[in-house]
């Protein structure tokens, strides 16, 4: 399995800076692709514990969120509630390679950081700090005001007990809550560059909300004493991630077959039981629930995580994948909608299953916060399609009139109007409660009080651009001028604390009401069946080669961790040398040609490619990007421990220009000095030294005489020679070349 390499925190803020000056991009992400709020955009922002994002979207816990890369290219393009992704005890997994088949539906095999814990925390903290520099330096746009730049990081664990109150991951979860030490690392290595940025105050409590992920199959009993542990010795605010097979195996076969058609995929019997049982999970929440609000916390669910089904692909190796995509969305919809007909509209939902820009502003308007996404982030255009969810909720709430998220789930489905007298009938209903300690005089004014303000909460709420929430607000000055005066202070005190609150519930109501309408919608729409989802990228019969391609750069935007980048070259067509060593000496014959035809070319970042395939699946050519196009390392000691493929390293130090490649198994090297325009060639059998900008031989030297018979193409040297030029060239910014660049 590939290792996953962090890069160097002053690397990343180099990088980002010189590829947005260069070429207007930030880890190839277009700036056109930066999610840009301005004064004149609508209010996006939320509350999640408490806490205001000012956006309800942002990747869930999975391959969008485990590297700094990853997290900023998120936040740029508008991300404002980051689920980090998973950590464990068992920080040193093996999973499978490939792991990521998003062709369609979308399956995959990997479930967890790929990290260590301490690897982890320093990416998050990086992140978080590279995310307050950006803030810092005015992006992703100069004109968007301070506050629609808060952001939530949301920790992700797994997946026991005992794992998680493990001294390792509490130690983790504890680095999360206090990250001065580390930040003040960090901070001394901004470069001098960007000293500007050293004095910034920034966060050092990168996150104390968490999002519970378990195993499939995890006992009732011991999600509990998780949740219980996190609230009350980690005194976290905490989501509760649901599995799907809550739904039952009936419903979930029901969705997935008999209504949506999907009937190559086959759930198993043995996941279902061992899961845990809705009414359990009912329970469950209403036991924390309480634990929550003691501990002066809060507790929130999540619908849902991916649904594990039988391997019927030739793509993984295991028995079971995990499900996302289309089908999941709709069979988590009717999950969250059972949840809420079983509890009601108090308990906060988050959601996650299959979200794209087309369904993202109807996740909004049930209420979820976060709306996380992650299989559409794979497809062609990668965190590009991200700012397109925002800027489509923008349009949907710009139609139903609303200014805010809160006015756009009163307005969006039309249950406003039902959504207040609810509203106002709770108030009612707490007022029944002391109706018999309360004067009859000092009752009858405020229920004429109540009955004109429900009346005219919604005529306000038909008007174009109306905002309840204002009106409410000026709704308890009336009731404060109007009526408090005239009654009991005790009476008046207890009325205005529940008129308080008649907006949030109004919000929270409405959110209910609109869910069993879009869920029936989604339920019925085509575009989740598999009519609309059994297409697969079109390979065109061509294999993929070390050098030129149709060049149709997919595979850059749909690597997560932004592995695979673009360089420019010459094109070059040389007849080749080969040296072969004799007992007579060194005999020099010509055979064969090196030809790039393309100076538009496509390489493959090692430290940052885990393996897992994406590239290759939208690949329009054979062989897998990742697997085929040159594999460049940010070390020499990174390359020299990686010898499962073919791979290179090359640096500029000192005024030379190295290049080092492992080609079918054998290890070549170029050293070139600039200043005397001479480069050496060698196999550490022979050693060719040329002229650089001829490409004439100088000299041949025999650095191992005992091996008559070998033979030393300049194909290598050339395949070298061909790459050192383009990737060090400094107009295209990449991992490789950004520490020499001027």
């Amino acid at each position: 399995m590939a290792d996953l390499i962090p890069a160097a925190f002053e690397n990343l803020l180099r990088r980002i800076f010189l590829e947005l000056e260069r070429e207007g991009k930030i880890f190839d992400l277009p700036a056109g692709k930066f999610y840009r709020h301005t004064s004149s955009s609508p209010d996006l922002s939320v509350q999640f514990h408490g806490l205001r994002a000012s956006t309800p979207v942002g990747p869930a816990a999975g391959p969008q969120d485990q590297l700094v890369q990853n997290i900023v290219l998120s936040w740029l393009a508008g991300a404002r509630i980051l689920e980090l992704k998973t950590v464990q005890i068992n920080d040193q997994l093996q999973i499978p390679r490939p792991c990521i088949d998003a062709t369609n539906v979308g399956f995959n095999v990997e479930w967890s950081q790929e990290l260590t814990l301490e690897q982890s925390l320093q990416e998050y903290v990086s992140a978080s700090m590279m995310v307050d520099i950006l803030k810092a330096a005015g992006l992703p746009g100069e004109d968007a005001p301070a506050s629609t730049r808060d952001t939530i990081f949301d920790m992700s664990v797994g997946y026991d007990l005992a794992g998680i109150q493990s001294p390792q991951v509490r130690s983790w979860i504890a680095g999360m809550k206090d990250a001065s030490a580390l930040v003040e690392g960090l901070r001394a290595r901004i470069p001098a560059d960007f000293s500007r940025y050293r004095d910034l105050p920034f966060r050092t409590r990168i996150s104390n909300t968490l999002t519970l992920s378990t195993f499939h199959g995890c006992p009732a009993e011991e999600i509990e004493g998780i949740v219980y542990f996190l609230l009350t010795e980690m005194d976290l605010h905490v989501t509760i991630k649901m599995n799907p097979p809550l739904l039952g195996r009936e419903g979930v076969d029901y969705l997935l077959h008999d209504v949506l058609g999907y009937e190559d995929i086959q759930t198993r019997e043995e996941d279902f039981d061992r899961d845990l049982k809705f009414p359990q999970a009912l329970e469950i929440v209403d036991r924390l629930s309480e634990v929550a609000r003691s501990r002066g916390r809060t507790l929130g669910v999540k619908f849902s995580n991916t649904l594990v089904v039988r391997n019927h692909r030739s793509f993984f190796t295991d028995e079971t994948m995990y499900m996302s995509g289309a089908p999941l969305h709709v069979i988590t919809l009717n999950l969250a909608q059972k949840f809420r007909e079983a509890v009601g509209a108090g308990v906060p939902i988050s959601f996650s299953a299959g979200v794209d820009q087309f369904n993202f502003p109807l996740c909004v308007a049930m209420g979820f916060v976060p709306v996380t996404t992650c299989t559409d982030l794979l497809r062609p255009g990668g965190y590009g399609r991200l700012h397109k969810y925002l800027i489509n909720l923008e349009q949907k709430m710009s139609d139903a009139g609303a200014g805010d998220i809160a006015n756009f789930i009163l307005k969006s489905e039309g249950h406003g109007g039902a959504a207040v007298a609810r509203a106002f009938g709770e108030v009612r209903s707490a007022l029944q409660i002391l109706e018999g300690s309360i004067p009859t005089a000092d009752l009858g004014q405020v229920n004429l009080f109540l009955d004109d303000s429900e009346r005219r909460a919604k005529d306000h709420l038909g008007t174009l651009a109306a905002d309840l929430g204002e009106w409410c607000r000026g709704m308890i000055r009336d009731f404060e001028r109007q009526v408090a005066p005239a009654i009991e202070r005790w009476v008046a005190s207890a009325c205005h604390q529940a008129l308080e609150r008649i907006h949030d519930r109004a919000v929270r109501e409405a959110a209910y009401l609109n869910t069993p309408g879009i869920v029936e919608r989604a339920t019925a729409d085509p575009r989740y069946r598999l009519e609309r989802n059994r297409a697969i990228p079109r390979k065109i019969g061509s294999r993929l080669y070390l050098y030129d391609c149709i060049n149709c750069d997919k595979c850059v935007p749909v690597c997560p961790n932004d592995a695979n980048f673009v360089y420019e070259v010459e094109p070059v067509e040389v007849q080749l040398r080969t040296y072969e060593l004799t007992e007579a000496g060194v005999r020099i014959t010509e055979a064969g040609r090196f030809t790039v035809a393309k100076s538009h070319q496509l390489a493959n970042f090692a430290d940052f490619c885990n393996d897992c395939g994406n590239c290759d699946v939208f690949c329009p050519e054979d062989g897998g990007p990742y697997l085929v196009k040159p594999r460049l390392f940010g070390s020499r000691a990174a390359w020299e421990r990686s010898t499962t493929h073919d791979g290179y390293y090359v640096e500029r130090r000192n005024g030379h220009d190295r290049a080092f490649g492992r080609i079918n198994q054998r290890e070549f090297s170029l050293d070139l000095d600039r200043e005397r325009d001479r480069v050496v060639f060698t196999d550490q059998v022979l050693s060719v030294e040329l002229e650089y900008s001829s490409d004439e031989p100088v000299s041949v030297r025999v650095l191992d005489a005992q091996r008559t018979g070998h033979a030393l193409s300049m194909e290598p040297y050339y395949v070298l020679r061909t790459l050192m030029r383009g990737v060090l060239d400094p107009r295209r910014v990449n991992f490789v070349n950004v520490t020499s660049i001027d």
